[in-house]
């Protein structure tokens, strides 16, 4: 859930206020001028500024505070772009690539690093702030504050709380020690970005313990106090009382409208209701858009992402993934949104197995017809009960079009991009399953099993990632003739569990924890096999089609039983497990029997 506004101070370029201290050797005259021009600056009179500075850099041309200066004026004298006046300091301030060891070429690096957070250049912002920072005692008090919060706000776009909270921490001590006209606004905005990093540190009591403190202080009604007090019953999965919450925002401009509307969907998603989740974020999207004024870039591409993402989990795959393509633009090494634009592709190709349950309505199917009568009728079996048909792609597979191909190409970029300490263990696992299923599919049996390998060889694995994970290296292998090595893969008991998270002691798991994994459940799309009773059919039917290619016709049989155990007129047992069975019986010489079981499930051919 969203819960910032437009931060002001900590966004803006700042001016070097030493504009007088240039080199040893100053005129009387360039002494005036930079006077002149740093009075203009602070009066707001930006082209007077200018073209005071324009004089003094003809009088000195190779001086660096004076180029630096002239970027700052021009840059809020003509509204230039921050991509624009980010290239111009680097232009004009060649010091920038060099290594800090001054206190006076801090200014010049601050403004690179604004000019890099505009530009969604977080890491590189970061990396620059953080090198500023020995040099934070002695810098002018006014520039060091204004450095923190940006540092504040760019730890929280790098989902980094614990820093972000060490530098409030900091900022705390400077602003209650200063006797500053703007120290009561600093503190407000401090318990704010306190609040936020708890929040996104799941740290529920103290987060509640700061919100109480915001609710009594003078931001106690503004809308990003309201965010972050619904932010809070979301985490808690109180979703009634974060609706309720944020029923109280009072939405004045384009932006709180846009986060309103963001939240809800947020809200309805975990509340198992992705239609209403996808109107919702559709809503916040459209009131960007239509917005006159110019919003944050970033929040454009988060609600991209919001809605892509909700439209995947309602089945609008198409949509969904020109939604997270064009999102990816701005995040291009963001490897769970390549990681969903690949799932996109693949619920394309086959969004569930669940019909290959549906016994009742499937086995219909099995037959095509009837030739002749009486004595002399013969039953027709269908060639093929497969509902899956795939057009290869013609072209390139990096056009971004929702096919198999790209999903591989999505995938490679996934495997590449994450790390590999345990803390991206799930998505990994996930990928490597994913891209077996569509390397199967792309009929690559060799580039299957290597995922499948790697998956099952990962230090922990879900029990329905080792499920998926064994039954694609069999089939991966059964496609390379090696028959035996696939039957090792196909032993039903290694089949303990389906779970979706990795086993925690119990002792480890909190009650927000339990509370989080159940509201998990509302909106999880049903998966088949949905039991392990139901996947040791899966993998016994899989083993006796190993048996059956290589010629163990009586081995299959034998398992082809245990596979018709359920009971019920409808038992849940893959409709390909009949067709399996007809065919051992055809080859085996056993005519009659093959007729009996199309007469025992389908009473019309009797």
């Amino acid at each position: 859930m969203s819960d910032k506004e437009p931060s002001g101070g900590d966004g803006k370029a700042a001016s070097a206020d030493n504009s007088a201290s240039l080199d040893a050797v100053v005129s009387e005259e360039e002494k005036q001028l930079a006077t002149s021009a740093a009075t203009d600056f602070h009066a707001g009179k930006y082209s007077a500024c200018l073209e005071t500075l324009d004089k003094l850099h003809a009088l000195r041309p190779t001086d660096p505070k004076v180029a630096h200066n002239r970027a700052v004026a021009r840059y809020y004298a003509s509204l230039m772009s921050m991509e624009e006046f980010g290239r111009e300091l680097v232009e004009n301030s060649p010091q920038l690539s060099d290594s800090l060891d001054d206190i006076d070429q801090c200014i010049p690096f601050f403004n690179h690093a604004v000019a890099l957070f505009h530009a969604q250049q977080y890491r590189r912002a970061l990396a620059v702030l953080d090198r500023l920072f020995q040099f934070i005692e002695p810098m002018d008090e006014t520039v060091a504050r204004k450095m923190c919060f940006l540092h504040i706000e760019l730890c929280l776009c790098l989902k980094q709380p614990e820093k972000a909270l060490a530098t409030v921490a900091y900022l705390e001590n400077l602003v209650f020690k200063a006797e500053s006209p703007t120290a009561d606004a600093d503190a407000c905005r401090l318990q704010l970005y306190k609040t936020r990093c708890l929040i996104m540190m799941r740290s529920v009591k103290a987060s509640k313990r700061e919100i109480k403190n915001l609710v009594s202080s003078s931001a106690g009604s503004s809308s990003q106090t309201v965010f972050l007090r619904s932010q809070l019953e979301f985490l808690r999965g109180n979703y009634r009382k974060a609706v309720k919450v944020l029923a109280t925002v009072q939405a004045s401009d384009a932006r709180t409208v846009a986060m309103y509307h963001n939240n809800l969907g947020c809200v309805h998603f975990c509340t198992g209701k992705p239609h209403l989740g996808s109107y919702n974020f559709a809503k916040a999207l459209n009131t960007y858009v239509e917005s006159s004024s110019k919003l944050d870039g970033r929040l454009y591409f988060d609600l991209l992402y919001n809605l892509g993402l909700q439209n995947l989990y309602c089945g609008k795959y198409t949509s969904a993934f020109d939604c997270l393509v064009e999102a990816v633009r701005m995040q291009p090494t963001n490897s769970r949104l390549w990681l969903r634009i690949a799932e996109c592709c693949v619920n394309r190709h086959k969004s569930d197995n669940s019909t290959d349950f549906q016994l009742k309505d499937r086995k219909r199917y099995m037959v095509s017809g009837t030739a002749g009568a009486g004595p002399h009728r013969k039953i027709i079996l269908a060639p093929s009960i497969s509902t899956s048909k795939r057009t290869p792609t013609v072209g390139s597979a990096a056009i971004p079009v929702p096919t198999l191909e790209f999903a591989a190409l999505c995938l490679r970029n996934v495997l590449q991009m994450l790390p590999e300490a345990p803390q991206g263990a799930e998505e990994r696992n996930s990928a490597l399953a994913l891209a077996a299923y569509v390397a199967l599919c792309l009929d690559d049996p060799l580039m299957a099993l290597r995922h499948a390998e790697d998956l099952l060889a990962q230090p922990k694995v879900t029990g329905t990632h080792s499920f998926l994970a064994h039954q694609y290296a069999a089939e991966a292998l059964l496609l390379l003739d090696r028959v035996g090595d696939a039957i090792e893969h196909l032993n039903p008991d290694l089949i303990k569990d389906l779970s979706y998270s990795f086993s925690e002691p119990d002792e480890t798991k909190g009650k927000d924890d339990k509370t989080s994994e159940e509201n998990g459940k509302a909106y999880r799309k049903p998966w088949y096999p949905a039991s392990p009773s139901m996947a040791k059919v899966v993998s016994l039917y899989n083993l006796a089609v190993a048996y059956t290619l290589r010629g163990g016709l009586g081995k299959a049989t034998e398992t082809l039983r245990l596979v018709s155990v359920p009971k019920g007129p409808d038992p849940e047992i893959p409709v390909q497990a009949l067709m399996l069975a007809i065919y051992v019986q055809l080859q085996q010489g056993h005519a009659d029997l093959a007729k009996n079981i199309i007469k025992q499930h389908l009473p019309q051919y009797k």
